[in-house]
């Protein structure tokens, strides 16, 4: 189950980065968030012991993978708004599905994937196109992001 989650995810990065052309995607995955900034969340309080790390992974595999395919079911937007907006709703969802990890790794591991696919959307919302150098850049840190994740769960 595990594979099909790195198989979506990597489709949506390919989904998503297609067509965008310039800057260097692989010196800028080691970039830090386009963001600057980082949320204080923690895993959600709870009176249950934390979660191993398979328990984690396996809570957020298909709220991760119904985002994805909500984010992908209508084909790529042609508007670097539309696409934006679609990356928000995405990452909405991936909140939603991480508000309930107890396992600070993954947790932290899914937090950084919010980040960064924000990041990427608020890139988007000052370019004129899909193929700006800026998006590519940002969508190269996300997609560095959901490798550690898919590593991580793997």
């Amino acid at each position: 189950m595990q594979k099909t989650l790195t198989i979506t995810t990597a489709l949506l990065a390919v989904a998503l980065l297609s067509g965008c052309s310039g800057g260097d995607a692989a010196s800028s995955a080691d970039a830090p968030s386009a963001s600057g900034t980082t949320r204080a969340t923690a895993p959600a309080e709870s009176s249950t012991p934390a979660q191993t790390t398979a328990e984690a992974c396996a809570s957020v595999e298909s709220d991760i993978a119904q985002a994805t395919d909500t984010l992908t079911a209508s084909g790529r937007p042609t508007e670097p708004s539309a696409m934006a907006d679609r990356l928000t709703a995405f990452v909405g969802e991936l909140r939603s599905a991480n508000a309930d990890v107890t396992n600070d790794q993954v947790h932290a591991a899914v937090q950084t994937v919010e980040d960064e696919w924000t990041a990427a959307a608020e890139t988007l919302r000052g370019v004129s196109g899909l193929d700006d150098p800026a998006f590519a850049q940002a969508g190269a840190r996300a997609q560095s992001a959901i490798d550690a994740y898919s590593s991580l769960c793997s």
